[in-house]
């Protein structure tokens, strides 16, 4: 591994990658999220987060509003804070790892001036107006949901080294809603007169629609094809949760069908990939080998799902072209949200 390792520092661009690169592999290595924490405050809007999170903890009891994925996940890097409890609108649990999760009545009924902190990017508004609708003052809220949507506006398009040529065709492996190729599209306004095409791949039905309105609404031109991204054509177990983290995985309760890039595109030339597909990067880039080595696309991977893909996912990449050059950046305030973006 040590091999691998050095090969791939040698590949990549810049200080800031070599910094993740190094915070990312150690927290695989030791499971320690205070390597997660070292990259969230290298971002402004991780340094935001937790100059407010520690201020409000001198003078208060904090608690987490909002107990689904992202509540979940701000907990697991921000567990030595103590954490009063969760508070959620729709409890579904007494407790998570021992914190309590009280409902949303209880908690503002017992109100005794504890420092809010919203943790859904998807939900942060409603949250928001939810908690000042009851009284809850604007300087006890800590909207982490809002730093997390304006992360997410960025990633994918931020690198100053990644810029539009005249004629852009974009690969959103995992569209969900289709806001990522909204993002491309605005991004590809950069250039002079930027030609677009979107070919988007989502394999749940609850989201297909979503994408193809929101594409539609933006006047992009593309095509949305039903279908998981994987390294042959097959029927797989997918977990539709809907709010993009929908999964392949063998306790899902529905088939989808999979198919690899390279036959969903038969031979089209690509400029610029984009996978978040919830754990199945190595098995989709194996399906898009021979449009990587033909084409030569702009790469922005997710490499965050599973710990060995700090290492798996860029090895495969120079397996099929050793040119490319590696950056990392981080677009969370949690473990999720790293992009390797590889650049010929």
């Amino acid at each position: 591994m040590n091999k691998v390792i050095k090969e791939i520092n040698e590949h990549l661009g810049d200080d800031i990658s070599k910094k993740i690169f190094s915070q990312r592999l150690l927290y695989s290595l030791t499971k320690d999220s205070s390597y997660v924490r070292q990259m969230v405050l290298g971002i402004t809007e991780g340094q935001t987060f937790y100059s407010l999170l520690d201020r409000a903890r001198k003078t208060s009891d904090i608690v987490i509003f909002g107990a689904g994925i992202w509540g979940k996940d701000l907990y697991k890097v921000t567990k030595d804070y103590h954490w009063k409890c969760f508070v959620d609108s729709d409890p579904k649990v007494d407790a998570i790892e021992g914190v309590p999760v009280i409902s949303f009545f209880d908690f503002i009924k017992a109100y005794r001036g504890e420092t809010i902190v919203i943790s859904s990017r998807l939900h942060y508004k409603n949250m928001y107006e939810q908690l000042v609708l009851n009284g809850i003052k604007t300087e006890k809220i800590i909207d982490a949901g809002h730093l997390l949507d304006e992360l997410s506006r960025k990633q994918y398009f931020d690198l100053e080294d990644l810029q539009p040529a005249k004629e852009e065709i974009f690969v959103d492996a995992g569209c969900f809603d289709g806001m990522t190729s909204v993002y491309f599209n605005n991004w590809c306004m950069k250039g002079e007169d930027t030609k677009s095409f979107v070919y988007a791949f989502e394999p749940d039905l609850h989201n297909v629609e979503k994408c193809h309105n929101n594409l539609l609404k933006c006047g992009i031109e593309h095509e949305i094809i039903e279908k998981g991204c994987w390294n042959e054509e097959t029927t797989l177990h997918f977990q539709a949760i809907a709010n993009g983290a929908s999964s392949i995985t063998s306790e899902g309760e529905t088939d989808i069908e999979v198919t690899t890039l390279d036959k969903a595109l038969k031979g089209k030339r690509v400029t610029f990939i984009k996978m978040d597909i919830e754990g199945a990067e190595i098995k989709a880039l194996e399906g898009a080998k021979d449009t990587i080595i033909k084409s030569k696309p702009k790469l922005a991977i997710s490499i965050y799902h599973d710990f060995v893909d700090i290492w798996q996912i860029p090895q495969k990449i120079l397996e099929y072209c050793s040119d490319y050059t590696f950056y990392l950046r981080h677009y969370s305030l949690t473990d999720y949200e790293t992009v390797l973006y590889a650049l010929p």
